[in-house]
């Protein structure tokens, strides 16, 4: 550390903070509150289950404070220290801070985060180093305009991986939750029933997604720092694009490595919750599940770490508006999304197809399907079985849209919805991978009249296929394979 004698008198301070809180609490002014710990016998993640070991259930007591003790202990009882005033005049000559942002800001959150880490045990004499230094290093971010840390987890819905961990991109870790995480530890329940403790329960997220990200500081204490909410996005759409899946988010923690943004962390909006703002819930809308093998693993790192890049470009604000690309994407995950009907999903899906692919709103169905059988016939799929469900789905997408009844000649197309959403999906997903991966060589429209003059040009054929073979680097794996007719 650069200033001893700085150290050396917050240090003196924070010794004082420790003892008058255990003194509170050894005075009996605090809340009691009689909590249990549940630890996790097993976990079966095959079914999706774990049980309780209720024969090692632990009882012990929260302590908390009354809010007017806590305000009445902050103001009364702290700032009046000598120390107090020591540490304030030392910080504003070290960092040449006004008197205000010291007394008023930065010296209470560090008091408030120790009267309230010391009653139970998480902040004590031999480990207040830490946060002494965390305090320092705000200032020291602050005076030279650093980013700061956060530390982001998210626990996964629909998603199963079958390794216990993945490093997917350096320092970017999927992992399966572990009994530690998932012990219950809440207020203690007095009735407890025996069926409680025979029944096994549901595992709500078989995976964790942690990463750690730089982003500056924000003056509003509403929301997280935007990159935080773009990137949390940007991994999600990277889990729905390797396999028509729609992985969302349970629960997440994101935690700033900084005792100023901690203060006002705790009260601020979910970014997850605040982005979705004015759409459609949807996390009880998911069918589809990512299923990441063992031997799949390194292809998800290639795959992370090629599209990771190419989609910084595009926009998570843009829902209704923006490139092609940016639309392409958003119906894509509303596919997946927004509705539990399969019909509505394939709406969506040709929705961002025609994104993609179709330069005229009045263009016709049958270039649409020819344009998305010919890209996919590059990836061994059965052009005529592509040609014929997109010609369906398109069908069926134009019944919606016009009000007609959804069945063509003798076809239940409700029917083919039922069976081939899944299928459909994933012409989009591939179709829009390709498209993103040559946009910077061949735009919207250069690649559809590319498609189109492809049919009756050789040349321009094998041009589309070359262009294709030295541009799309990312995986794209087929989770519906089936072998060429032709």
């Amino acid at each position: 550390m650069n200033n001893h004698q700085l150290y050396k008198t917050i240090h003196s301070l924070c010794k004082k903070v420790i003892k008058k809180t255990i003194a509170f609490k050894n005075e009996g002014k605090l809340i009691k509150i009689p909590y249990k710990y549940l630890p996790v016998k097993n976990i079966d993640f095959n079914s999706e289950i774990f049980s309780y070991d209720w024969k090692k259930i632990q009882y012990f007591d929260f302590y908390d404070w009354k809010n007017e003790d806590f305000v009445n202990f902050i103001h009364n009882e702290l700032f009046i220290l000598s120390e107090f005033k020591n540490a304030a005049n030392e910080i504003i000559n070290e960092f040449n801070v006004s008197k205000e942002a010291v007394k008023g800001i930065g010296l209470p959150s560090l008091l408030r985060l120790i009267a309230k880490g010391v009653p139970n045990g998480k902040i004590t004499y031999s480990n207040i180093d830490y946060y002494i230094q965390l305090f320092i290093n705000d200032y020291e971010t602050y005076r030279s305009h650093k980013p700061i840390k956060w530390n982001i987890d998210l626990w996964l819905g629909n998603i199963y991986i079958e390794s216990d961990e993945i490093e997917v991109t350096p320092k970017v870790f999927l992992r399966r939750p572990t009994k530690k995480q998932l012990a219950d530890v809440s207020p203690k329940s007095y009735h407890i029933s025996e069926f409680e403790q025979m029944t096994s329960r549901g595992l709500f997220s078989s995976a964790i997604l942690s990463f750690s990200l730089l982003a500056d500081r924000q003056p509003s204490i509403g929301l997280y720092p935007e990159k935080i909410i773009f990137e949390i996005e940007s991994w999600l759409n990277v889990f729905r694009l390797f396999k028509p899946s729609n992985v969302f988010v349970v629960y997440q923690s994101i935690t700033p490595v900084s005792i100023f943004e901690y203060a006002i962390s705790e009260s601020k909006e979910q970014p997850y919750d605040k982005f979705w703002q004015g759409k459609v819930e949807h996390k009880d809308t998911s069918i589809y599940k990512l299923y990441l093998k063992k031997d799949e693993a390194e292809i998800f790192r290639v795959f992370t770490k090629s599209l990771k890049s190419i989609l910084n470009g595009i926009s998570c604000n843009t829902y209704l508006s923006g490139s092609s690309y940016d639309l392409a994407l958003h119906r894509y995950n509303d596919s997946l999304l927004k509705s539990e009907v399969n019909a509505y999903k394939i709406l969506s899906s040709m929705s961002s197809i025609e994104a993609l692919l179709s330069n005229d709103n009045m263009e016709i169905a049958y270039k649409i399907r020819l344009r998305v059988a010919k890209l996919l016939s590059f990836f061994d799929f059965d052009t005529v079985d592509v040609f014929n469900k997109i010609k369906d789905a398109y069908s069926l997408r134009s019944k919606l849209v016009h009000g007609s009844k959804p069945k063509e000649k003798k076809k239940d197309l409700m029917e083919f919805a039922r069976n081939h959403t899944h299928e459909i999906i994933n012409f989009n997903r591939i179709c829009f991978l390709i498209a993103l991966q040559l946009k910077d060589k061949k735009d919207k429209k250069d690649l559809i009249n590319m498609i189109n003059h492809s049919f009756i040009n050789e040349t321009v054929n094998e041009e589309l296929r070359t262009i294709i073979k030295e541009n799309v680097k990312i995986p794209i794996e087929n989770p519906f394979r089936k072998i060429k007719k032709n």
